[in-house]
């Protein structure tokens, strides 16, 4: 895919057939674009998603989940590399929900890590639910978080907005959205870049899931 696709882009997955999904919040979609067809490849597939802010490849059901302002919705990616289509499977409305971030619970493949604007849940797959009774959930639910995940150790890591810590961290006087730290729990750490401008983490690992 060349170019630019537009609608303030905030996540984008590789498909394994070399396809590329994306989530773009102010034009509110999830895009597959036939990528493995050309790099200057325009052609896509599109579902409505208000806010839409995460996607995840879930190998297990060859799923696509996204993450939205008020929606956590599990895709099913058909059709063809050179043209998809996509359909909803399994969707769970959660009022006041403002998704920042879906992504593997990595040593549970029943599980999905879900930041919203106030809390970080686990979803659960094969209950369509949203879980705060973790391991950890009163330090790793907080107000503000962009990305979390888990190393395969267990350990958790998140980023959180510098204007949603007490007091306000550097990256504040900058925008609302970043910070220059990245934090872990389970054991506790934070490693933190001065200058540096953070909007999310991820977890280096070959498998989706």
């Amino acid at each position: 895919m060349g170019g630019e696709c537009g609608g303030n882009p905030h996540a984008a997955e590789l498909l394994p057939n070399g396809n590329v999904a994306i989530a773009a919040s102010t034009d509110g979609w999830v895009r597959v674009y036939t990528s493995s067809q050309s790099s200057t490849s325009a052609t896509y597939a599109q579902y409505s998603l208000p806010a839409a802010h995460g996607v995840l490849w879930d190998p297990a059901s060859e799923s696509l989940w996204t993450i939205g302002n008020a929606a956590i919705v599990g895709l099913k990616v058909g059709g063809t590399a050179a043209a998809p289509t996509l359909t909803e499977q399994v969707r769970l409305d959660v009022t006041k929900l403002n998704g920042h971030d879906i992504q593997p619970v990595y040593g549970d493949t029943d599980r999905l890590w879900v930041a919203s604007g106030g809390k970080v849940y686990q979803y659960v797959k094969s209950t369509n639910s949203l879980d705060l009774t973790y391991t950890g959930a009163s330090s790793i639910s907080r107000v503000g978080v962009k990305s979390v995940g888990n190393q395969v150790s267990g350990q958790v890591v998140e980023t959180v907005t510098d204007t949603a810590k007490s007091p306000p961290g550097a990256c504040s006087t900058v925008n609302n959205w970043c910070t220059d730290s990245v934090d872990m729990f389970l054991p506790d750490a934070t490693r933190t870049r001065t200058g540096a401008v953070f909007y999310k983490a991820r977890i280096m690992n070959p498998n989706y899931q």
